[in-house]
């Protein structure tokens, strides 16, 4: 990934995660709130041409999960599928009313000049739960975490196996990467050129990351039917490291 157009693809998205703290509120619905926002976005460079290669898979950048929506298991090979907005498209954001002291998830898939950027961010109105509020300093702590050991020569299966070690040493194994019996088995992706790229970070994956390699990292917990809490980042694997590409704060929004 060029280091300056990513850059300015991180900038927009950072712009947008702003903007959707000023726009935020009860009784918008989740597919109503994320059409503001990514009309923002596009105003300010997002061309939503969301790039996939999976197999009739679409890419979007509307996927908001409140509250008990973001506990369902769907179609989405992600730890958190969504309602969506019907039967024909099961995954994402969908006709659920935002309300007050909730967990919201706001996935946002953003590229500008063709450079690709995958994030995620919580938000709350009012108030963050304790429980989500907990989850949510918890996987915080794993992708700052993995970030910290990712170096050129360690493979994306260690990162993998560090972060699972990690969520059941801080209490939080059962909601880590979806409930028990719908796990996925990977915390992140190649990005750059399209949404995801070669190489998952995946159990016993064994490729080696070596600089100039950009990866979308996203520790996410389900509690089936309550909610569903995470992070997402991408970062640059450097000479000597790693450094985050993406400028979005990493906090919990309560607006």
């Amino acid at each position: 990934m060029a280091k300056s157009a990513a850059s300015d693809t991180a900038q927009m998205a950072a712009k947008t995660f702003e903007y959707m703290q000023t726009i935020i509120q009860p009784g918008l619905s989740e597919i109503e709130f994320a059409g503001l926002f990514e009309a923002y976005a596009r105003g300010i460079g997002h061309s939503a041409a969301i790039r996939v290669r999976h197999y009739q898979t679409e890419g979007y950048p509307w996927h908001v999960l409140s509250g008990k929506s973001g506990g369902l298991i769907g179609l989405l090979n992600s730890p958190a599928s969504g309602e969506g907005t019907s039967a024909a498209f099961p995954v994402g954001a969908g006709p659920k009313k935002l309300c007050q002291g909730e967990p919201i998830m706001v996935d946002l898939g953003s590229v500008k000049n063709g450079y690709h950027l995958d994030e995620t961010r919580m938000f709350a109105i009012g108030c963050m739960p304790a429980k989500a509020m907990k989850t949510c300093r918890v996987a915080m702590e794993i992708h700052n975490a993995i970030i910290e050991k990712a170096k050129p020569g360690i493979s994306v299966g260690q990162l993998f196996e560090h972060s699972v070690r990690l969520a059941k040493s801080l209490g939080h194994e059962t909601p880590y990467l979806g409930p028990p019996g719908h796990k996925v088995s990977f915390i992140g992706h190649g990005i750059g050129l399209e949404l995801i790229e070669p190489y998952i970070m995946a159990q016993k994956r064994n490729h080696l990351l070596e600089a100039g390699m950009t990866f979308a990292l996203e520790p996410k917990m389900v509690y089936e039917n309550e909610f569903s809490a995470g992070v997402e980042s991408v970062f640059l694997v450097t000479e000597t490291g790693a450094r985050l590409i993406s400028k979005a704060t990493v906090e919990v929004f309560v607006c």
